[in-house]
């Protein structure tokens, strides 16, 4: 009679083994690419939702509120809103601000100086710049999303573009 075998041999761990490198070899890739379009996403909608507060505390307090980069020169180091409390004197009141993004994801404002800083009037309507703005955020590793806003105001995160050049709105 023959004895009962306990556990696995040794060709059988190998074989599962190598399962399991070649589905890792496979997915990672994808996850990298699903991390990455979270990442740059998220940091999009946040900014979308400072954009939404901006124009909320403008009419909210009836004074002109500003969303823009916090040291004055790139929005990659972060961005703030402010209300002017008093624009006579141009004193301000920070009520918000967004730490750096991470080094992985850069922003840059089209069609602007890149520093020009998102205001709304009292009434809550887009004062600078006049025409809209568009945001564009770029991960190292070539993917891309916009965040736009138009004239009233209304702004959206669309146009996501992988390294390829390839997405959808």
């Amino acid at each position: 009679m023959k004895a009962k075998q306990l556990g696995i041999t040794l060709i059988e761990a190998l074989v599962v083994l190598s399962v399991l490198g070649i589905l890792m070899a496979v997915g990672l890739p994808s996850f990298q690419n699903v991390l990455g379009r979270h990442t740059l996403t998220s940091n999009a909608n946040e900014m979308n939702t400072g954009i939404q507060l901006a124009k909320a505390k403008a009419v909210e307090f009836q004074r002109r509120a500003e969303l823009r980069p916090i040291d004055d020169q790139t929005w990659d180091d972060g961005w703030e809103i402010v209300i002017i409390s008093h624009p006579a004197t141009g004193e301000n009141e920070q009520i918000y601000f967004k730490q750096a993004y991470t080094d992985e994801i850069s922003i840059t404002q089209k069609d602007t100086a890149n520093t020009d800083p998102i205001v709304f009037n009292p009434r809550g309507r887009l004062t600078s710049p006049n025409d809209g703005a568009a945001f564009v955020f770029k991960t190292t590793g070539g993917m891309e999303i916009e965040l736009n806003i138009n004239v009233t105001g209304a702004s959206a995160v669309r146009n996501f573009k992988n390294a390829s050049g390839s997405g959808k709105s």
